[in-house]
């Protein structure tokens, strides 16, 4: 087939533009995942069920199933990011029926987007359990389709709190991380001893005993009651 009158730019632009067509008609791949975590013991997480790929649907329902003997899902809710959806969930101890749909504006995920939130506590002090979600679909223009892709989780029990946070110790507002010096990395150093001739300081009369002590006010008083008892003397002769 020969095209008259049309030059090889000319071929080139119209294969791009079909192209275009083409690549702009093919669907995105619509995928469903379910998180993957780490509990401790004793506290419970919020955790969500993210799409992607989705574009216009009025509906998406799926169903989750979990050991109700490792967890137990205490609430769910769906998100902030989609207005105007409501949910409906029903749970059956292992499996929760989860229907979301929308009175107003559709739902488009171009991008990973929590569309549901679960709340859930641990039953057991250890142990795993596999999130799997089943039956996953949606609802556009009266049409139902399922996800393309379905990506499971799973939730592990962990009794050391260390596993999912740093070990550290808060004192006067800082933070300080505990280390520990194995005994053969800490050195050790030899002190000389010192030695040296000390003085002798001489000792003055204050620091002197005070029989020790030379007081001229002391013996000025002897002699001045030696010279009176002296006078006395020699009156009393005269007499």
């Amino acid at each position: 087939m020969r095209w008259v009158g049309v030059t090889r730019y000319d071929k080139t632009f119209m294969i791009l533009i079909c192209l275009l067509v083409m690549v702009g008609s093919a669907d995105a791949i619509t995928q469903i995942r379910a998180p993957n975590e780490i509990l401790n013991v004793g506290s419970d997480a919020v955790m969500a069920i993210e799409i992607i790929g989705i574009e216009g649907a009025d509906l998406i329902a799926f169903n989750l199933e979990y050991d109700p003997s490792i967890i137990s899902v205490k609430k769910s809710k769906v998100t902030d990011r989609f207005p105007g959806t409501s949910l409906i969930s029903n749970n059956q101890q292992s499996t929760i029926l989860f229907a979301i749909f929308t009175s107003g504006k559709s739902i488009t995920a171009d991008e990973w987007e929590p569309i549901v939130e679960i709340t859930i506590q641990p039953v057991s002090s250890s142990g795993t359990t596999d999130l799997t979600i089943k039956e996953a679909h949606y609802v556009k223009g009266f049409e139902q389709y399922d996800f393309d892709s379905v990506l499971h989780g799973s939730i592990q029990i962990s009794s050391d709190s260390s596993e999912t946070s740093f070990p550290q110790e808060i004192s006067s507002g800082t933070i300080e991380h505990k280390t520990e010096m194995p005994p053969s990395e800490i050195q050790t150093a030899d002190i000389p001893e010192i030695t040296a001739d000390i003085p002798e300081i001489p000792v003055s009369d204050e620091q002197k005993p005070l029989s020790e002590q030379s007081n001229p006010n002391i013996l000025g008083s002897f002699l001045v009651l030696g010279l009176v008892g002296a006078i006395v003397i020699i009156l009393r002769k005269v007499e």
